[in-house]
């Protein structure tokens, strides 16, 4: 009928334009564009498909083009995200039977799993950072150790035992390192200096 043939068309013209967007990946656009027939048939059975934004193919389809956005090729042959959109679609090829709720399920299936690696996501990109700052703090912390025993060391009016220099700079400096990563906490820089400059005093 005149009505199958438009929806045709409507379906067609979807396709085209998910298919056109250059910001989806070829792999993606090939997996999305395996779903043109099944959609085609939930459409002809139920026009609700473009009337409603929440019927369930509609939602789904929505989320595989959203997830696809920026999606970049890895060397990695099972990609999560590539892995997934695979699957739903090639459920859909072999069990859609005209059950709409298939596409709900699915969706649902979808939305946690994008939950999940967001999650993942974040704290990889938290413990990206801690280990950044700790580096940072780490280098800071030793160049300030090292300093300050430097200046210890030089103000000195003798000169100090070797054995000294040596406890203070292989021994007492990790007390000092540890004692300047943790003084927000534990407040002990300045007595582990207080200490290095008493011990090197009393000599």
């Amino acid at each position: 009928s005149q009505v199958d043939e438009d929806l045709i068309n409507l379906v067609s013209m979807l396709f085209e334009f998910i298919l056109e967007d250059y910001n989806l990946a070829a792999p993606i656009q090939v997996l999305i564009s395996r779903l043109q027939i099944p959609i085609l048939k939930v459409v002809i059975n139920d026009n609700a498909f473009f009337s409603s934004n929440q019927h369930p193919a509609r939602r789904l389809l929505n989320a595989l083009a959203k997830a696809g956005i920026g999606w970049v090729e890895s060397q990695n042959p099972k990609d999560p995200l590539y892995e997934k959109i695979h699957h739903i679609v090639h459920t859909i090829l072999d069990k859609f039977n005209g059950d709409i709720g298939l596409f709900e399920r699915l969706y649902i299936d979808f939305e946690q799993f994008i939950q999940r690696e967001e999650r993942k996501s974040r704290i990889v990109e938290q413990r990206t950072k801690e280990s950044e700052v700790g580096q940072i703090k780490s280098r800071q912390a030793h160049k300030m150790v090292e300093q300050k025993l430097d200046n210890l060391l030089a103000e000195t009016a003798s000169p100090t035992p070797d054995f000294i220099r040596e406890t203070l700079r292989v021994g007492w400096s990790r007390v000092m390192f540890l004692a300047y990563l943790k003084d927000e906490q534990e407040h002990q820089w300045e007595k582990t200096c207080n200490t290095a400059e008493n011990l090197i005093w009393c000599l």
